[in-house]
Parts: structure tokens; sequence; C-alpha cells
């Protein structure tokens, strides 16, 4: 291993940013300093934007910085990814200032998905988003604080992945996105030991279920270098929020990285989640989410998993629930639960009552997006503890002027609140 090779593994595994400065030394002393000025520059413009608690009107000096930034970028980035790119079988893409007759193009067409804008929206995050072509396997990366960290591949596409370990060596991947196809070659180019580094993975299934599918994600889920991984997401894109087929959970709740997750996230509408919840393996599971049209009686399924006396964090947000669904939560014990994410669902004050019980031990509450009147919210308020709770949401909730004005005074930056009539 080189002592780049090294540098890029430490940032992998380390998101501290002293690695990722000790890195910028590094590449200012061996001629790279046009992104080491970069990686220090993305630094400062966060630092600063955090120190001034999140303004929505930049400062002038930190609006020069974030425009440094960006020319800097647009300039030389495509130079200093090219090589990256090239090693997952894909050109560098165009990062320039669009000309303005493209932009006109665009404006006329209605095509807006690759504005230029678009990659910055959360450069204060530290973050830039880079869109691929179409047909080509790299979909899509992130850069965070001056280097990739998050990667989105597809295995549909018609150019084959060339060497992912060489690229793992480039940049500190740790947070792999694969959109499944039926192309098991595809996989098998991608299936290599440095994929033991990775933090997070998240598989995307097509709407199509066949064979070639439950094949690809057998071998997905039973791999045998998902040693460091502990965050797994499944989502599917599924129009009317149909339910997922039963197969693709199947494959998922026999599968030995499982015992290694501590974050789970099921972007699929399957109404039967006993199979997975259920099984020992999971037992250590700190946060769990699910996305899509749930069925009467699954908070009783998630209630009862084996996950439950060590979860963290759960989020059940827009999962159209309905009904008196909330009291099998409260009515067993969740006694390492700190945040809970219920926004989206019907919701209303007799489900806020049934939840008092678990309101005491939290330190974030987003009920969002329901029908929660202020009856409701002093209940709430009223349960939770102040010596505890960092972040109490209730935006786009029919609350008058006057209990949101209270809640405001009693919790002050920490409660959230827009009201529906505004701009989310």
């Amino acid at each position: 291993m080189t002592e780049r090779e090294a540098f890029i593994e430490a940032i992998a595994a380390n998101p501290d940013d002293t690695v990722r400065l000790a890195f910028a030394d590094w590449l200012q002393e061996n001629g790279e300093e046009d992104r080491a000025e970069f990686v220090r520059m993305l630094h400062e413009l966060r630092a600063g934007w955090c120190e001034a608690k999140c303004p929505k009107q930049l400062p002038q000096s930190l609006q020069s910085l974030r425009n440094r930034v960006q020319e800097l970028f647009e300039s030389r980035g495509a130079i200093w990814l090219a090589s990256f790119y090239r090693a997952l079988g894909s050109e560098p893409p165009t990062l320039r200032q669009e000309r303005w007759s493209s932009r006109l193009w665009r404006r006329v067409t209605g095509n807006r998905s690759h504005q230029m804008g678009e990659k910055f929206s959360h450069l204060l995050f530290g973050c830039i988003r880079i869109e691929g072509r179409s047909d080509e396997p790299v979909e899509s990366l992130y850069l965070f604080n001056g280097f990739v960290s998050c990667l989105r591949v597809s295995l549909e596409s018609r150019l084959p992945i060339r060497d992912i370990t060489a690229a793992f060596r480039l940049e500190p991947v740790n947070d792999l996105r694969v959109t499944i196809a039926g192309n098991l070659d595809q996989w098998q180019r991608l299936n290599a030991p440095c994929l033991a580094r990775l933090r997070s993975l998240t598989i995307g299934v097509p709407n199509e279920h066949n064979q070639q599918i439950l094949e690809i994600l057998e071998n997905v889920f039973h791999g045998h270098h998902w040693s460091g991984l502990n965050e797994l997401t499944l989502e599917r894109s599924a129009p009317n929020f149909q339910p997922g087929p039963r197969e693709y959970i199947e494959q998922l709740a026999h599968s030995p990285l499982l015992s290694n997750l501590h974050s789970l996230s099921l972007m699929v509408e399957q109404p039967d989640l006993h199979l997975l919840t259920h099984q020992p393996q999971i037992e250590n599971l700190r946060t769990f989410s699910v996305w899509g049209r749930l069925m009467p009686g699954a908070t009783g399924v998630i209630a009862s998993a084996a996950f439950r006396p060590n979860l963290e964090e759960l989020d059940l947000t827009q999962s159209y629930l309905e009904g008196d669904w909330t009291r099998a939560l409260a009515i067993v014990a969740w006694p390492k639960l700190r945040s809970l994410d219920l926004g989206g669902n019907e919701l209303t004050d007799t489900g806020v009552r049934s939840l008092l019980p678990l309101i005491p031990r939290l330190t974030d509450l987003s009920l969002c997006g329901s029908n929660i009147t202020d009856a409701g919210a002093l209940a709430l308020a009223d349960a939770i503890d102040p010596e505890k709770m960092e972040r109490f949401s209730l935006s786009y909730n029919p609350l008058s002027p006057e209990t949101v004005d209270a809640l405001r005074i009693r919790f002050g930056e920490r409660f959230h609140f827009t009201a529906s009539t505004e701009s989310p």
C-alpha cells in the first residue's frame, strides 16, 4: 500500500476532518496544490457556516468562499476524478458551467434534471453530487469534504464495470449504492474483496420481478465481502405503493449480513414484515426504518421484533398508517429508544395520547404532516423531559399561532414548526 492509498483507507474508515486535512497537507507537498486548496476551503466553508449557526442568508465572506469552491471544482474536478471514473468504465463528466444556449434549450424543453446548481445544493454540508451518463456504470457519486464517499453504480449498463479495486484505491468510498438488473456478470465484476471497506450499502431493485433478479439478489445478500457493513437500505421504485415481492424479503431474511447491521431501511412496499423482523440475527439493530404502505397490524409486528430491546431509532415516515396504530408501539418497553419519527401518517390527538408513555425517554421526536391539534401538541409538550429533548418537530399540523408561540418559548430552537401554508 502506498502512502496515498493509506490516507485513502484512513479517510474511508474515519469521518473526522483531521485525516482529510492531514491528507491535504500531503497533497500540497506532493504537487497537488489545487486539490489541497479545495479540501481546505470546503472545510473552512462548512465550519464558518456552522459557526454562524446555519444562516439562510450567507455572509458576504462565506458567499465569496463558496463561489471560489465552486469555480475551483468546475475547473479542476473532472481532472481529479478522471482516473476514478475510468477505473469504473465511465468517462468523467463535464463540470464547467453550461453555455447560454444549453441553458436556454433546457428551459425551452423543460428538462431541468441536470441544472448546474443541483450539484452544489448541499455544499454547505461539504457535499457535492455529480450525475453520470445514463448508459454508463456510474449513475452518480457524492463528494464529502473533498473526496468521493458515496458511489452509485448500475448493473444494467451496456458498458462493463472495469476495476472496482483500482477505483477504491483512488477515492475513500465507504457508501455503495447498486441498481440491480438482470446482469450477473456485472455483479461479479463488482464483487471484490475491497467491498469489505464499505459501511453502507443501498440496493435498488427494479419493478419487474423475475428469476434473474432473484439470483443476483441472492448473490449480493450472501456475498463474502460485507464484513465492514453496518447500514443497509433496500429500495424499490413502485408507483401507487404496490407491495414488493415477498421473495426479496425472504432473500434478505436469510442473509448472513444481517448479523453485522446496526441500521436497516426497507424502502419497499412489503406488508409482511414478520419474516424479517423476527430473525434472531437482527437483534442488535439500532435503527429501523420502513417507508411505504404498511398493512394493519404492522406496528404490532414491529413492537414484537427481535431488535426491540436494543433499538435506538424508529422511523415509520410515510407508512400511511391509519386507525389506533400507536397503541401497539406504546404498550411494550423500548429501553433504548431515543428517536421516533412517525411523520406523514394518520396521527390524531387520540393516537398522541396512546404514545405518551414513550415520550419522556426520547431525545428526538418528529410527528410532521399529521392531524395533531393544539390539545395533542400540548399533551406531548407536557410529557417531554426538557432535560433530554434535543429536537421536537410538529411541522404541517393544524396548530394555532398561540400554541406554536408557547412551544417555541418552552423549547426554543429545539422546537421546529412550519405551517401547512408555508413552503417546506
